[in-house]
């Protein structure tokens, strides 16, 4: 693997946090690759923590981190191990007895060890992104800063094939809402949205073939998809899709990229529909996204729905144990205000939850 060993040996590094899921780190088979290393580098591993990076679960990590005096952390991972050793590698010298104070001071941190990861899910993109997700007291912070983004990144194929069928639709469809979020959000460039519109086609076109028929080719695409989305949402940002999801994920268990769809194609149908031909690029935004789906009216977003649920995903709330009606106060209370700013449009999202 000389893409480990040039890392290794770039940084000098001795003394490695290994920040891993609990089984898909063997399941992927890159303990295979590490093995072959154990006899010149110390690996410590790390990966009692939850899904969903918790604030005393990096506090842990650092803690591990320092007692074995580490000069170097690989995450291999999905989205949220990834989010996990990218925390770990700022906060490590850091005193983490403040939490509001450390987040607030997060933007002027700077990373102080290498950091390399590995995805082994084709959907968060988190290595392509400067930010990280941590739930403190089941709130939601998005920690920015431009040296969370990795020295290296090893992106292949084969650590996300492992993937069962139901991870690979989770997984892909959190780059397929990050893909449409990204091209309309209000901070989306011309670069982001050549990333973005890239990632959507190659979803589009792959993501059944690659869960339903367990086909590799199709799958690299959705690796590189993702990889595309994880780049666009770096630049612009998700939207109000994601900005209702977080209640979802932490009050029902809901994985995130199953709970951004929840209501996804309500809330794409709201800003198609409040499109005006005079805005030109809105409208020409639209009308892109709309060829790549097929989408030729507002009676005709339900494809969105029909792509999703195509993957065996279920969008009907009560069969997922939701009462709309008894929690959307709650749900609302719990939108991220930072990803809603983003949205094309000004949404009121009490409408899309009872309608």
């Amino acid at each position: 693997m000389n893409d480990l060993s040039n890392f290794l040996n770039k940084y000098k590094s001795r003394n490695i946090l290994l920040v891993s899921g609990k089984s898909s780190y063997t399941h992927c088979g890159f303990s295979k690759v590490i093995d072959k290393y154990k006899n010149e580098y110390n690996f410590v591993r790390f990966h009692n923590f939850d899904t969903n990076p918790k604030f005393n679960d990096v506090k842990k990590g650092v803690d591990l981190y320092n007692l074995h005096n580490c000069d170097a952390i690989i995450s291999v991972g999905g989205g949220s191990v990834m989010d996990m050793g990218k925390l770990i590698s700022s906060f490590q010298k850091e005193s983490l007895l403040s939490v509001p104070k450390t987040i607030l001071a997060m933007n002027s941190f700077k990373r102080k060890c290498p950091l390399l990861l590995v995805p082994t899910t084709a959907g968060s993109g988190s290595e392509e992104t400067s930010f990280a997700v941590l739930y403190i007291d089941n709130t939601k912070y998005s920690v920015n800063n431009e040296s969370l983004y990795p020295d290296k990144v090893i992106l292949d194929p084969k650590y996300s094939f492992t993937m069962d069928s139901i991870q690979k639709a989770i997984s892909g469809l959190d780059a397929f809402t990050q893909s449409i979020e990204s091209y309309w959000s209000k901070q989306s460039t011309i670069v982001s949205r050549k990333y973005s519109i890239e990632a959507l086609k190659l979803i589009w076109n792959n993501l059944h073939d690659s869960v339903l028929n367990n086909n590799y080719e199709s799958h690299k695409k959705i690796v590189l998809a993702s990889n595309l989305a994880g780049k666009a949402i770096n630049i612009a940002k998700t939207t109000a899709p994601h900005a209702i999801s977080y209640y979802f994920t932490t009050n029902h268990n809901i994985k995130h990229g199953h709970a951004v769809c929840l209501f996804f194609s309500k809330i794409y149908k709201y800003n198609f529909s409040k499109v005006d031909k005079n805005d030109t690029l809105l409208y020409d935004m639209f009308k892109t996204l709309n060829s790549v789906m097929g989408i030729t009216s507002l009676n005709s977003v339900n494809l969105i729905d029909d792509f999703i649920m195509n993957l065996d995903i279920e969008l009907n709330l009560k069969n997922l144990g939701i009462d709309i009606a008894k929690e959307k106060k709650n749900i609302l209370e719990n939108v991220n205000e930072q990803r809603l700013k983003n949205n094309p449009f000004q949404i009121d999202l009490k409408k899309i939850i009872i309608d």
